[in-house]
């Protein structure tokens, strides 16, 4: 093994799920006893580092250490969750969990001490593509050059957030769409879905269980597709007071929520080539009802500008901007490429 090793690829993938695998693997080698407090991640020779702030419990300097009863809880109780799961379970509000250079100094504590059961340390970071440049400078030197028998096991969605220094110094392995195979028969064991049924979901789903889950559970999809809907509509319309409005609702979901509705929406984009190009489509039967009337607006005029103005506001949403100011002015770049598509 790699001493640092990156599992990178969207939620929902089982980066978080394999990482968690290779630590059981390593600390529950020794004994049964070991195997016991591994499986419930209790284990005194791994620390885990995951994105957090203050909420009720923690006012002032959150650090993972803080909140290990919230994360395994959550790591019992579900198999796979994502980031808003969490951002709920921390019980944050509207604020972005991230992991700040407190966090790097603790996990160099950690790393200065001596295993005190297994042949291995092991420091899993969850998304450490949510950890700031300084906390990611004062990792560099240990992950460099770690104390003997030290294993660095992290995730991340993306690696696009993670400073260059740090990715030279892991062995990326990057996760692909979970196979359909796999997915139809985790669906039927755990949930008692018929093939007819586990074929629709994995084919919405692209791979990824934590969409599947949304459409089973309804939730937040449902929400995002109303939300999408609505938007294009008001756009399309060019109703400002309305917008206005929408706008402020948008505000109130949290930051977490806002950035996974706006790749819920790059989705949809993409769906709309799909439908006018007459390819497989992936999404319910309402969102396709929908697509129909919509995804002529949708064309080669203006389908990358789409892309990029949701994923620019995605980082300026990670950046604490306005959320108000910020939907107002993509909604207003909206309006400017719906009626750019209608020049096809």
């Amino acid at each position: 093994m790699h001493h640092a090793m990156l599992f990178g690829g969207e939620e929902g993938r089982g980066g978080l799920q394999l990482a968690l695998w290779f630590a059981q693997q390593l600390l529950g080698a020794t004994s049964e006893a070991s195997q016991l407090k591994v499986s419930k991640w209790i284990h005194p020779d791994m620390h885990f580092s995951f994105p957090v702030n203050t909420n009720a419990k923690v006012k002032k300097d959150p650090v993972s250490g803080f909140f290990l009863e919230e994360w395994r809880k959550i790591l019992l109780e579900q198999v796979y969750f994502s980031g808003q799961d969490w951002v709920n379970e921390l019980g944050i509000g509207n604020k972005q969990a991230s992991i700040t250079v407190r966090e790097s100094e603790e996990i160099v504590r950690f790393l200065s001490l001596k295993a005190m059961e297994a042949n291995y340390k092991v420091v899993l970071v969850w998304q450490i593509d949510r950890m700031n440049a300084s906390a990611s400078n004062k990792l560099l030197k240990i992950l460099e050059e770690p104390p003997e028998g030290t294993i660095f096991l992290m995730t991340a969605n993306s690696t696009e957030g993670i400073l260059p220094t740090i990715l030279s110094r892991t062995q990326v392995l990057n996760i692909p769409p979970i196979s359909s195979d796999a997915l139809s028969a985790y669906l039927s064991k755990k949930h008692g879905l018929n093939a007819d049924q586990t074929a629709d979901l994995c084919m919405i789903g692209e791979g990824n269980y934590l969409k599947v889950l949304n459409f089973l559970n309804e939730g937040d999809h449902k929400l995002y597709a109303n939300a999408f809907k609505d938007w294009m509509r008001l756009c399309f319309q060019k109703k400002l007071p309305d917008l206005l409005k929408w706008t402020d609702e948008m505000a109130g979901i949290g930051r977490e929520s806002q950035k996974q509705f706006l790749q819920y929406s790059m989705n949809m984009v993409r769906e709309c080539l799909a439908f006018n190009y007459k390819t497989a489509m992936h999404e319910s039967q309402q969102e396709q009802s929908f697509l129909q009337k919509f995804a002529p607006y949708i064309n080669h005029n203006n389908c990358l500008y789409f892309q990029k103005e949701f994923d620019t506001s995605i980082g300026h949403i990670e950046r604490n901007a306005n959320a108000k100011i910020l939907f107002l002015d993509l909604s207003i770049q909206v309006i400017k490429l719906l009626k750019l598509g209608q020049k096809v």
